[in-house]
């Protein structure tokens, strides 16, 4: 088994969609989420354990009760653990990451978009306080207790889908029949890509402080852990 591991809203399901077209192999989830499984996905209600999938989607979560502290700590490390360590970590912005699963929450479509104005909420804000803390948190576990990781930074994939993909499955040992990724070539968007989100910014200048500083650790994690950098020059809302 090998995790397809993200913060949900990071575009997982249409990462799912190029590996599938690329390889030929199916992925796999943890969730069974039936719109994923109608349009076409068919590992997707496959038990992610049976050896069926080639990568299995998941966004595992913790507990923040400071009385389970030690509990939660092991849970998290069993959370990488049951995929032997090895995964596919899919790293977005975390302000689009979590206007895009703020969108999911809201209209439970992979594709719809809110208004701005239902984002000037303080629903929102709550809910993007605990967001930031959990993108940081999929990184930090998966880059303390993983054995085998694989990193894929959504905007480099947004600029050139078939190329991150075809670099990621040739380097998991895959052999690519070059007429399947001339074919992707002409049909990257796939039925998941949501529409851009609003230009202007929702976050209140305490949001946006909080996850510049979040943004700049992961930043020094990742390049500590594997040498890359964080392609924060890409990332909106971060240098304004």
């Amino acid at each position: 088994m090998m995790a397809l591991v993200s913060y949900p809203g990071s575009g997982n399901t249409w990462i799912r969609y190029l590996i599938e077209g690329a390889g030929g192999l199916f992925t796999g989830s943890v969730y069974g989420d039936m719109s994923i499984f109608n349009a076409g996905h068919w590992g997707e209600l496959r038990n992610h354990t049976d050896g069926s999938t080639f990568l299995q989607k998941t966004h595992h979560r913790a507990i923040y009760k400071k009385e389970y502290l030690n509990y939660t700590i092991q849970w998290r490390k069993d959370n990488v653990q049951q995929f032997n360590g090895r995964g596919v970590l899919v790293i977005r912005n975390p302000f689009d990451a979590i206007l895009s699963y703020y969108n999911f929450k809201r209209t439970q479509s992979h594709t719809q978009k809110l208004d701005i104005k239902e984002f000037m909420t303080t629903e929102f804000k709550l809910f993007a306080f605990v967001g930031i803390t959990r993108w940081f948190e999929i990184i930090s576990d998966w880059l303390t207790y993983g054995s085998e990781i694989h990193l894929i930074f959504y905007e480099d994939l947004k600029e050139k889908p078939v190329d991150v993909v075809v670099e990621l499955l040739t380097t998991l040992g895959l052999d690519l029949e070059p007429h399947r990724v001339s074919c992707l070539n002409k049909y990257t968007s796939g039925k998941f890509l949501r529409v851009k989100h609003n230009t202007e910014s929702p976050y209140t200048e305490d949001l946006l402080s909080l996850f510049r500083t979040v943004i700049s650790q992961a930043a020094e994690m990742i390049e500590a852990k594997t040498g890359r950098k964080l392609p924060t020059h890409k990332y909106n809302f971060y240098a304004e």
